[in-house]
Order: C-alpha cells, then sequence, then structure tokens
C-alpha cells in the first residue's frame, strides 16, 4: 500500500465573515470531500492507496490562509493540498507550493490571473471554471445560430468585468464576430439610463449581452415592452454561474398577484440564461442534503449545517469533483511508479483529459483548469418559468464532437419560426428595402456585366497558368544546381572526422571517395573539402565514362527540388560540376562527421536523451522527405546521416541514386575491392528489396527503394544508435553472409539481436519496440514517418534539457583547457548579470532601468494625475529604544515582506522606505488615467486590515499601529544621483501626502478632499468614507480632509 496524506486548506464561517465565506466554508461543503473518497473506494482507485486527511483553517484570509497552507507543507509534510476555496489565498499560497513541489488542487478559486501557468505551474482546478471560458461559450452559441454580430450592456464590476474580459478576447480573435456596440451602466443606473441604453442599442444590434443587477434586469424587460423589443426580434443574454430560483422565474414572486402577470412573464420570452451545467436536479438536491451529514463525522466534526436542516452549497459539487479527480491522479502515480512531487509529471497527467464522476463529465483543457459544460435556459410559455434548454460544451473534440445540443425543443417567436435575426432584414435603420426599380434594363445590365466579368477572369486566369507553367520550365532548365568547379577552392588537405575515427571512414564507403589525383596513398579513404562562395563544402566524385546519367525533364525538377529544400534536418545539396571523366557532388561541410563515427567512437558516453534527441532528428528529416517530390531517400545509412557543429543530426545522399549507382559499378570493377565493402552498402536494404536485386551475387545491381524501405533501415540505425555497432554486429557474419540470411524465409526473419551486456530503461525498451516494428517482414505493416516521429515525441516526456545543455556536458570534453574557462565565466557573467539586473529592478522601475542600461539620458516626467500613499509606525521611536537594533531590523523585514507581498496584488509602485516610512504611488511610471485612486485606496484598507493580525516576533501580543495618509494630484519624476540613482517624486502632492499622513490618527486612512472627490468620480459610491473636518495643515493652512473607512461593494 502506498500512503498519501492530503493537506486540506478551507474557510471556518465565523459569524463575522462575508457572506460569500460562508459560501464557501468547510461547514457548508466539508463532507463533499469524504464522499468523493468514498466514491473513489467503491470504484477500486484507492485499492494500492492509504490516504489520511488533515485540514487547516485558511479563515479565506489573504496574510493567515498561506500560512496556513505553509504550516501543512513544512510541519505535516502532506504529499498533496485541497485549497484553498478562495483566489485571495490561492495567488499567493500557489507560489510557495510549487517551490516545495506540491501539487495544489483548488475547487473553487477562480481568479482570471491563476490561468497564467507560468507562474502558477503546480495549479491543478478540476472545480469552478475560470470565467475565461464564457467568451467561448458566448461564440459557440452565435455560431450555432449564425449570429454574427452583438452588443453589450453591462455593469463594469466584479464578475462582469471578467465575463466583458472574456468576450473582448474572443471577439478580437475572431476577425468573423463583430462586438457593434459596447454600453457600462452603474450599479445607481435607473430606468431611464437603460431606456436610452436600449434606444442606442436598437439602432445597432439584435443580439444583446447584459451584465446587470437583479432589478436592473427586470427594469431593462419593463422597458422592452414598451419600447416594443420583443422576442420576435432580440435576443438577451445573461450570465449566471449556478442555477437558481432567480434563473427559473427572474420577474420575482410578487408578479403572480398583479393582473398582467402573464404579460410581464412574457416580457423575458427574448432571455436566453446560461449557467454551469449539471448543477441542478432531484439528483444534486439529494447530494447537497448528504453533505452536512458527512460534515459531522471525521475528519470536520462540524454539525452546525445538520443541527439546522440547511442544505449544502452548491459549491460542494466542485469540492467533490475536485477530491475524485484526485483520486484518478493518485491512482495513476502509483500505476506508473511516479513520485507525487514530480509536479511536471502531475500536471501533464491533468491537462487535456476527462475522467466521468458523479455529475458527469470532469474535463481539463491544456491549462489544466476545468472545462465546463454550460445549460442555456429560456422561456417555456406553457410552463410559464424558464426550462434547460441547450447544451454547450467545449471539450475541444476529448471524446465529444457535439458544441452545441438541444436538451428540450423550445419554439422560436418569430414570424418564419426561425431563430431570430443579428440584423434585420431591412437593415437597422430601413436602408435595404427602398423601392426596388422594375425596369429591364437596370435587371439585364448587372447579368451582362457578370457574364463579360467570368470570361475575363477565365481567359485571365488561362494565360496565368500558361505562362506560369513556361516560368517553371525555363527555371528548371537555367540548372541553377550546376557548379563550376573553377570557383571551387579546394583545401590543401583532406579533413576527417573531429571524432578522428578513420575506423569509420575506411568501413564505409557511400560517405567517401577515393582519389587518384593528388598522389595521396591509393589506401586512404577521405573527404575532401572545399569553399564555393564563402561556404564550406564536402565534395565527392564518381567516374563517368559515356552517358551513364541522363538528365531528363523529372530529373531536372528533382535536382531543382533538392537544391531549394530547405529543413533542419536535411543537409544542404550545394550542386554538381559535370566534366567529360568525373562528376562532383557537393554538399554542405558537416564538421563533426556521419552518425557512424560518433557511434564507433568509445570514448563518447551517449546518455538515453542524446540517442533520443539524434532518433527524433533523424524521424523529423526522413519525414520531410516522404512529403518532398523525392517521395523516399532510396538508400538510407547511417554514414548518411551527418553531424553538423550544433550537434544536430542531418540527412545527406538523398535524390543520388543513380550517382551511387555508379560508385557501386566503380567499386564492383575494382579488382582490390572486396566482398566486405561491396556487399556492406546492403545490410540496410529490406528483404524485399535485396530479393530483387541480390539473388545472382555475381549480377548486383543498386536497387532504387521505396518509403518502405526507409523506413527498414531506419529501424536499423535505431539499432545501431541503441547498441553502439553496426548492424548485425553480434553475428560475427561478413556482409555477404548476412544478406543472403536475409534473404532466406527464415522464421522468425533473421534481424539484428540484443548485446547480453545491454542494459536497457523505459525508454531504451520504447526504442527497441519501435526498431522491431520498423523492421517488420510485411513492408505493409511498417509504420510511416509521420506515426514514428508522434512516437518519439512521447519518449522523452517531462526532460526540459536540451541537446546543447548535454553535448556541452558529455562530448565537448575533448575542448581544450581554454574552452572550458571561457565557458565558465560566460556562464557565471550571464548569471550575475541576471542578478544585476534584478537588483536594478528592485531599485528602479524596469522601463527606466532598461533606458540606463542602454546609455539614455533619463529626463524628468511630469504626470498630470497620480494618487500617492504614506505610512508610518505610531510609536516606532519608543519601540526602538525598548528593542535590540537586530530586533528592529527583524521587525521591519517582517513588516516590509508582509507589504510587499501584498502590492504585487494592485497596479502600484513601491518608491521608498525609511525607517517605518512607507511610500508608494500609482500612476506612476505606468499611467492609468484615474483608476490609480481605486488601486491606493485598495492597497490602504489591505495594509490597514493586515497590520491588525501582525505578530511582533520580540514582543508577543503587540499590535503595531499604522498611520496613513493618502493624497492625489499632478507629480513630476526622475532619476536623480550618479551613484545609487534613485527614483523620486517631486511636487507639492507628495508633501501634501505625507501632511495627510503626520496629521492623521492610528490605524486610519486620512485622505485629502481632491482624492475623495477623485474617489467618488471613479468607484460611484463604492466606498464609505466619513468626513473628518477642517484641520490647520502645515503650508496649507486650515483645509478640509476625511477618514477613509472601507469598500462597501
Amino acid at each position: 500500500m502506498t500512503s498519501f496524506k492530503i493537506g486540506m486548506s478551507l474557510a471556518k464561517s465565523e459569524l463575522n465573515s462575508p457572506g460569500f465565506v460562508k459560501f464557501l466554508s468547510v461547514d457548508s461543503i466539508g463532507g463533499a470531500f469524504t464522499i468523493a473518497l468514498s466514491d473513489c473506494r467503491a470504484e477500486g482507485l484507492l485499492d494500492k492507496i492509504n490516504i489520511s486527511l488533515i485540514w487547516t483553517d485558511d479563515k479565506c484570509d489573504s496574510r493567515l490562509g498561506p500560512e496556513a497552507q505553509y504550516e501543512l507543507i513544512d510541519n505535516e509534510n502532506v504529499d498533496v493540498i485541497i485549497g484553498s476555496l478562495c483566489s485571495r489565498v490561492t495567488l499567493i499560497s500557489s507560489v510557495y507550493a510549487s517551490y516545495k513541489n506540491v501539487l495544489l488542487l483548488s475547487s473553487s478559486s477562480s481568479d482570471v490571473k491563476l490561468d497564467d501557468k507560468n507562474v502558477y505551474n503546480n495549479l491543478v482546478r478540476p472545480g469552478v471554471p475560470s470565467y475565461y471560458t464564457i467568451g467561448d461559450t458566448i461564440a459557440r452559441i452565435m455560431d450555432n445560430f449564425n449570429w454574427r454580430r452583438m452588443a453589450m450592456v453591462t455593469l463594469e464590476l466584479g464578475g462582469c468585468e471578467f465575463s466583458l474580459s472574456s468576450i473582448n478576447r474572443v471577439f478580437l480573435e475572431r476577425n468573423d464576430l463583430l462586438l457593434s456596440d459596447r454600453i457600462i451602466l452603474g450599479v445607481n443606473s435607473g430606468e431611464n439610463d437603460i431606456k436610452e441604453a436600449l434606444k442606442r442599442i436598437s439602432e445597432r444590434a439584435r443580439i444583446i449581452y447584459v451584465c446587470l443587477t437583479t432589478d436592473q434586469l427586470r427594469s431593462l424587460f419593463h422597458l422592452t415592452k414598451i419600447l416594443n423589443m420583443d422576442e420576435t426580434e432580440y435576443v438577451f443574454l445573461f450570465f449566471m454561474a449556478f442555477p437558481s430560483n432567480f434563473i427559473k422565474t427572474p420577474w420575482g414572486s410578487e408578479v403572480d398577484d398583479q393582473p398582467n402577470a402573464q404579460e410581464i412573464k412574457n416580457a423575458y420570452e427574448s432571455l436566453l440564461f446560461i449557467s454551469l451545467s449539471s448543477l441542478a436536479g432531484p439528483y444534486v438536491d439529494y447530494f447537497l442534503g448528504e453533505v452536512p451529514k458527512q460534515t459531522a463525522k471525521s475528519p470536520f466534526f462540524i454539525s452546525d449545517y445538520q443541527d439546522m436542516n440547511r442544505t449544502a452549497s452548491i459549491y460542494s459539487i466542485f469540492a467533490y469533483d475536485t477530491t475524485y479527480f484526485l483520486c484518478h491522479l493518485l491512482n495513476e502515480s502509483v500505476e506508473n511508479n511516479r513520485d507525487v512531487h514530480d509536479i511536471e509529471w502531475m500536471i501533464s497527467q491533468s491537462k487535456n483529459r476527462y475522467v466521468t464522476g458523479r455529475f458527469g463529465r470532469i474535463e481539463l483543457d491544456s491549462n489544466a483548469d476545468r472545462l465546463p459544460g454550460y445549460w442555456v435556459w429560456r422561456y417555456n410559455r406553457e410552463k410559464s418559468e424558464f426550462q434547460h434548454w441547450l447544451n454547450v460544451s467545449l471539450t475541444k473534440g476529448l471524446g465529444n464532437t457535439t458544441l452545441v445540443k438541444e436538451q428540450n425543443y423550445l419554439p422560436w417567436m418569430t414570424k418564419d419560426g426561425l431563430p431570430v435575426r443579428d440584423t434585420p432584414l431591412c437593415g437597422f435603420r430601413g436602408e435595404k428595402c427602398e423601392q426596388e426599380t422594375t425596369d429591364s434594363s437596370k435587371v439585364l445590365i448587372p447579368i451582362a456585366s457578370t457574364l463579360v466579368a467570368i470570361i475575363v477572369i477565365s481567359i485571365s486566369l488561362s494565360i496565368f497558368i500558361y505562362f506560369r507553367r513556361k516560368k517553371i520550365e525555363f527555371e528548371i532548365r537555367q540548372k541553377v544546381w550546376k557548379i563550376d568547379m573553377n570557383d571551387v577552392q579546394i583545401m590543401n588537405k583532406a579533413t576527417h572526422s573531429v571524432m578522428s575515427s578513420m575506423k569509420s571512414f575506411k568501413s564505409n564507403i557511400s560517405d567517401i571517395f577515393r582519389s587518384t589525383e593528388d598522389g595521396i596513398g591509393e589506401n586512404q579513404i577521405y573527404t575532401k573539402i572545399g569553399l564555393y562562395k564563402s561556404l564550406t563544402v564536402a565534395i565527392k566524385s564518381v567516374a563517368v565514362s559515356g552517358p551513364n546519367i541522363s538528365f531528363h525533364m523529372n530529373r531536372l525538377k528533382e535536382l531543382k527540388e533538392m537544391k531549394e529544400m530547405n529543413h533542419g534536418n536535411l543537409n544542404s545539396f550545394i550542386g554538381l560540376s559535370i566534366t567529360p571523366t568525373r562528376i562532383y557532388i557537393l554538399w554542405k561541410y558537416c564538421s563533426k562527421g556521419s552518425l557512424q563515427d560518433i557511434l564507433e567512437n568509445g570514448d563518447i558516453q551517449l546518455d538515453s536523451f542524446f540517442k533520443t534527441s539524434l532518433i527524433s532528428d533523424l524521424a523529423a528529416g526522413m519525414n520531410f522527405l516522404h512529403s518532398s517530390i523525392l517521395k523516399f531517400h532510396g538508400h538510407l545509412t547511417s554514414s548518411c546521416c551527418l553531424i553538423d557543429s550544433r550537434w544536430s543530426l542531418k540527412i545527406s545522399w538523398y535524390g543520388c541514386h543513380d550517382l551511387e549507382a555508379l560508385l557501386l559499378k566503380e567499386a564492383l570493377k575494382e579488382e582490390d575491392r572486396g566482398d566486405y565493402e561491396i556487399f556492406k552498402k546492403f545490410l540496410w536494404f529490406p528483404p524485399e528489396i535485396l530479393k530483387e536485386c541480390c539473388q545472382d551475387f555475381k549480377q548486383l545491381s543498386l536497387p532504387l527503394g521505396s518509403k518502405e524501405a526507409d523506413v527498414y533501415a531506419f529501424g536499423l540505425i535505431l539499432s545501431e544508435i541503441l547498441y553502439r555497432g553496426l548492424p548485425f554486429f553480434m553475428t560475427y557474419l561478413s556482409p555477404k553472409e548476412i544478406v543472403a540470411k536475409v534473404i532466406e524465409n527464415s522464421n522468425p526473419p533473421f534481424r539484428p539481436t540484443c548485446p547480453k551486456d545491454f542494459q536497457s530503461n523505459e525508454e531504451g525498451h520504447k526504442i527497441e519496440e519501435l526498431m522491431k516494428e520498423c523492421w517488420n517482414e510485411n513492408p505493409e505493416d511498417r509504420p510511416s514517418f509521420s506515426k514514428i516521429s508522434k512516437n518519439i515525441r512521447g519518449f522523452s516526456s517531462g526532460k526540459t534539457q536540451n541537446l546543447m545543455d548535454i553535448m556541452i556536458k558529455k562530448l565537448e570534453k575533448y575542448a581544450n583547457n581554454l574552452e572550458e574557462i571561457v565557458e565558465t565565466r560566460t556562464n557565471e557573467l550571464v548569471e550575475e548579470k541576471k542578478k544585476t539586473d534584478s537588483l536594478l529592478y528592485r531599485m528602479l522601475p524596469p522601463t527606466i532601468a532598461d533606458r540606463l542600461k542602454r546609455g539614455q539620458i533619463i529626463e524628468a516626467e511630469m504626470y498630470d494625475s497620480a494618487t500617492i500613499f504614506f505610512s508610518d509606525v505610531v510609536g516606532f521611536t519608543a519601540l526602538s529604544s525598548e528593542s535590540s537594533p537586530i530586533e528592529i531590523v527583524n521587525l521591519l523585514n517582517d513588516l516590509y515582506t508582509l507589504f510587499d507581498g501584498i502590492l504585487n496584488l494592485y497596479d502600484v509602485y513601491k518608491v521608498e522606505t525609511i525607517g517605518d516610512a512607507y511610500m508608494v504611488v500609482s500612476g506612476i511610471p505606468s499611467r492609468n488615467d484615474l483608476q490609480h485612486v481605486v488601486e491606493i485606496s485598495n492597497v490602504a484598507l489591505h495594509l490597514l486590515e493586515s497590520v491588525l493580525t501582525f505578530e511582533v516576533r520580540h514582543k508577543p501580543g503587540l499590535k503595531l499601529n499604522l498611520r496613513i495618509g493618502i493624497h492625489t494630484g499632478p507629480c513630476a519624476a526622475g532619476v536623480v544621483g550618479l551613484k545609487m540613482p534613485r527614483y523620486c517624486l517631486f511636487g507639492d502632492t507628495v508633501n501634501t501626502a505625507s501632511r495627510m499622513e503626520s496629521t492623521g490618527e492610528p490605524l486610519k486612512i486620512h485622505m485629502s478632499s481632491y482624492c475623495k472627490q477623485t474617489l467618488e468620480t471613479v468607484a460611484q459610491g463604492n466606498y464609505e468614507i466619513k468626513l473628518r473636518g477642517n484641520i490647520n495643515v502645515k503650508g496649507k493652512g486650515e483645509i478640509t480632509t476625511y477618514w477613509l473607512i472601507n469598500k462597501t461593494t
């Protein structure tokens, strides 16, 4: 049995807890976790697993919550954490959990900031889906009814902002969708504002997305009847995540007592509600009733909901789904013998997959976030309530191709019974229905014009095709591949592979040629190199006598294609030079030699990663070659695979069958050329090819090859890479004997065998399986290179090192000491530069720092409006006198670490700290209109809340009294000084903000009159502000100031 300890970071509901905390609290949903574990045990998912649960109260607090999770990780040593239920906690704690390699699953943290998996790379969210998906859902619905334009009437608060952002993203990505208008209303906007909005929208759209308060929604549909904007022409979309009584009867219960009740209800026929799926029905109601019973048991022992006979929150369904999904992950980690702390593997197992739980599909996308299903609700006249109408799936093809499916039939109220049009037939102003003329000439003229246009286009297209064909033939006959050897500068000496593996060169004819022109001993085999147009090239030559090669049109096309081929794993064909006695073939020179050189050099240790990289390069190059005009290689061997200076494998000698045949013919004529070298060429050919060309060893000819033959040769090269030897080297037979045995119809077929001392890992076993599949006796059963490439991509899952890193460590050991020193010093310089940049970005804004690094002069800049924050600790001087310097340093470090973490959640910039004074600004250096006053107000409230629970390490029980002042106004900013330059703010706004702090009171936020006016303008009454009165401020005289109390919405 494998034991796992699961930590649960949940929030216990208190009397003073906000409403949403009570809705998400462990009191409301705790039993869902244990019900899910019971279901997992019943299904056998935990047969080999022993699970222990421990839960902690994170209070849904941005400071206490992360501390609770740190406790689970550091002291309780949990393997996995479920939680927090609150995004504000998850935003902070997930980073630490990632650092500790602890997987974090959240059932209800839906903040869009968590979508960034570059930061939150250990977070899996099988619960509440992100608001990010609502835009895709709207697009699916519009596609289903062929709607292409939409307008929006929304608030700019809370969930509306998230849905707006998602819809805007989709409409920007989709060129075929048009957002024709967007009207923003305030929470206090009344009927007159809504009426004006509807009048404006009626001239621009018929499909309208609304995000309003419930009272505003009722006012809107009251006005649609007055303005004759009924269900025959308009559709209103409204998103409410969780089905409730409001969705079924949005007009309210009091309507039933009114005489015109049915008329009021019918006004809602144009409304489509969108909610998450599977969250309503008797099955759900039963589950919500069972959850409190389980919450009263271990490990929670909370019976409040059971005692009050209350049902659980709808969020308990997502708690269940999260736990059920975790069961599958844990089961798979045990089955695959993987460590649960292998975050990359656990995350990869969570992406692009689904499991089926009690409430249907639990499907996650490529970000490991929940891909939800949605229900669309529509009004049913017969039942006088809204009914589940459509299912919208965002599965992206995972097991379900249906995107929009009708659940219950409800007719459209349009005249033709078809869905509402997004654009009226006559246009929004009737401009498309002007009186049509019946003049026959006006009918015939367009028809005649169309016919003429068709004739002209046809003639033009024929001319274009003709001349393009002539142009291609001209380019082919130009012979861009033809080279004059007078333009090639032959190097003074031949070169061997940098691996100095002469054994490889002497045993491989296809990658070298024998020179008889420069007096070098006739038994020395080498590669000649030269310079052609400043490019280092490898030169091969073959003797010709008479018309051995025919350059017909198809051959010319192939040579042109070879010249123009461009792929990272194909060696570049430079061209041919044809003389009466020899043909010279020029290829781009690869300095590391052939793959055979690498494999036969015993000094080079090849690990599984490097082997897989070579195999992947070879498969990619062959896949490209098979899709080209050449169709196949024809005589693929390990000596055709070259290694360049960057350790990339490049396939060479493709498209040269006629030249290779000449080389074989030349070799057969040489009396001193033995059977070993001749028959070695045939080792990589499959049995069906060998039976055609080698039945009579006295009449040898080079076969043409095929795609299936290339796959067979690929399988033999796999054996070379895996076993570090030529094909069949364990048989101790000569090449001629090997060819004869391959031709035989033996059972099993004669193939390379694995050395007895060979040790393989999991990856090696996969390569062996692929290798055997490639050399299958039946050519039709061999896989294609597209399938091979796909299989190889799965061999190295979870590995992040690249090939260059491996080669620097494993293959460049022959480099001299100077190269090693340069490499080491370069890496140290890069690391030091990163540290310097990181430190510089902490001292100065990144944009300013980058300009300083480029040597640019930083001019002081004037900002029309910004909000500045000052704070200090009341009684800090007295506290300092009672504490040691080290204790004061620790105190300030703890306090400012807390403050800095909070600042990361807002659009603000920390200017400086002097002792206990803390200065922050928003709107500088990044302008954000007037949003800066909202950002600073939120920061001030958040910091004040956090300091209430701050503990002084050396004085337990002592509470710090923070005094805060804020002011809004114009300000100048710039870099001051050459030694230790600082980004400073200047102006009366800075002085006034400082005066607000110094004249304030402990644990209060003191704000100026102008700051208060700006905040009310931007936030529209979302903050509680209290008048302080007139106070005397140094340098200002008597001014009116205010207290910022809290945020109301």
